[in-house]
């Protein structure tokens, strides 16, 4: 990206990046109704769909947003091939067969886009085994090897957030709580950007914004849903420490 580019694309993400909710308001929020919760989140958008309307169908507006960000994010950037990412993103498969094109690609979208598919390929491992093995697994290690392909993915990647983001997933898996992996999951990919958004005339920040606004609405739909449909908000408030803690 050029200077000027990024200069504004820096400017427009630092706006942006005031409507993250802090994850101090997520905590007290999680506490409160849901009309306390809308009023404490009286500058987001939720607040207004809820002055709008009587009936609100939250998935369709979380749903909205969440298309409107990435088109954000897809304007932002100059390069076709990073617009093109954005169009497969949240397409596993789709994403694997960009790699083959990694001429056209800048490094960073390229290292990216194949430690996602690390963190997906672990996670898909580890589902498996667990729901085969249930309690088998705490009683018989051996039974639970990895591939050897994935052990080297994991142990001698690029990156040595694999390593820790396996340690974490099988934790969780330990303790049963397999509804946190999503939300780790898209911690870890939050992480990668972080370290990359700093870096002079980089499209880093770009990406970060994207998938931390996408998991700060993915959390906030949490809560609104366990709000609404009066669930556990014990759940809610380990995905909040997951995520944030």
């Amino acid at each position: 990206m050029n200077q000027s580019t990024i200069s504004f694309a820096l400017g427009k993400i630092g706006i942006l990046e005031k409507t993250l909710v802090s994850p101090s308001l997520l905590e007290e929020i999680v506490k409160l109704n849901l009309e306390e919760v809308l009023l404490k989140l009286k500058d987001t958008f939720l607040y207004q769909e809820a002055l709008k309307k009587r009936d609100i169908y939250w998935e369709e507006i979380f749903i909205r947003e969440e298309k409107m960000l990435k088109e954000i994010c897809q304007q932002l950037l100059p390069q076709e091939e990073s617009r093109e990412f954005f169009q497969r993103v949240e397409s596993p498969q789709s994403l694997r067969e960009l790699i083959p094109k990694s001429g056209k690609y800048q490094k960073d979208l390229k290292e990216f886009i194949e430690f996602y598919l690390i963190i997906l390929d672990i996670l898909n491992f580890l589902r498996i085994k667990a729901y085969q093995l249930k309690e088998e697994y705490y009683l018989d290690r051996d039974k639970f090897r990895l591939p050897q392909d994935l052990e080297k993915k994991i142990f001698f990647a690029f990156n040595p957030k694999t390593k820790v983001f396996f340690q974490e997933a099988e934790e969780i898996l330990k303790r049963e709580k397999n509804y946190l992996l999503h939300f780790l999951m898209r911690k870890y990919l939050v992480e990668f950007w972080e370290e990359k958004k700093r870096e002079l005339l980089s499209s880093g920040i770009i990406f970060w914004f994207y998938f931390a606004k996408k998991l700060n609405l993915e959390v906030i739909k949490c809560i609104i849903g366990a709000l609404d449909y009066s669930l556990d908000r014990e759940k809610v408030k380990e995905v909040i420490k997951v995520v944030y803690g």
